[in-house]
């Protein structure tokens, strides 16, 4: 199946993971994850349309389906969240805003629900160009998380060079948090970082009991896993 094809006859959907207020246990919104029964590994298709040169085309595609998909349930309409993976290239391709002009005046979703979380994959060397199109979504009314923090070193100027209203931690951080002092250091310091500049933390990758209580001890807030909730089909969402 040609990457081609798969784009145009739209072959996947998405699931949605909550993301959780875990001192009250509310739902502060939904991750929509891409998913495909041709590419059971979602990157698979990501990584097929690099090497094609089509990226764009599905990172649109992806973005139109998931925003429609989760306007057409009730929780669209309860204002909670809605996070859509991005790569930096899609946002800085200059067909992007006015597709985003257009799928907007068409949804039943407010701009303020919506996150782009800039992905840490394709961070660019020169940040110019993509503060700038961060800057034209929030005049917009939209919101961006840096993804995966701390999976690569060039987190590090993301986080001081973008302006964004969340920060996600990778899954690294909660690999055995409970028993890890260096890992809990680390988190308390980047907690601690979060308060100073008033931008929230979502802790990725919570398994288990032991590591919600570790993340809560460590004052976190938000955060998502298997052990919170699984990713969602569009009948689960509430």
């Amino acid at each position: 199946m040609s990457i081609d094809n798969f784009i145009k006859k739209e072959q996947f959907y998405h699931f949605y993971q909550p993301i959780y207020d875990i001192t009250t246990m509310n739902i502060l919104g939904y991750e929509a994850l891409l998913r495909s029964s041709i590419h059971k590994n979602p990157m698979d298709a990501f990584q097929l349309a690099i090497n094609e040169k089509k990226l764009y085309e599905l990172d649109m595609r992806s973005i139109h389906k998931a925003l429609f998909s989760y306007g057409n349930v009730g929780s669209a309409k309860s204002n909670r969240k809605l996070f859509l993976n991005v790569f930096p290239s899609t946002i800085l391709n200059q067909k992007f805003f006015p597709f985003l002009t257009k799928i907007m005046s068409l949804s039943t979703i407010k701009s303020q629900q919506i996150i782009f979380e800039i992905s840490e994959s394709e961070l660019p060397e020169n940040f110019h160009d993509l503060r700038y199109c961060i800057n034209k979504l929030t005049e917009l009314g939209f919101d961006v998380a840096i993804d995966d923090f701390g999976k690569g070193f060039a987190n590090f100027e993301a986080l001081t060079k973008i302006d964004s209203a969340f920060i996600k931690l990778d899954r690294f951080f909660t690999s055995d948090l409970h028993q890890t002092p260096k890992k809990q250091s680390l988190l308390k310091h980047l907690m601690d970082y979060s308060k100073e500049f008033h931008t929230p933390i979502i802790l990725e990758g919570i398994e288990n009991e032991l590591t919600k209580e570790a993340a809560l001890d460590l004052g976190v807030i938000y955060a998502q896993g298997f052990g919170l909730s699984k990713p969602l089909s569009l009948s689960e969402v509430i």
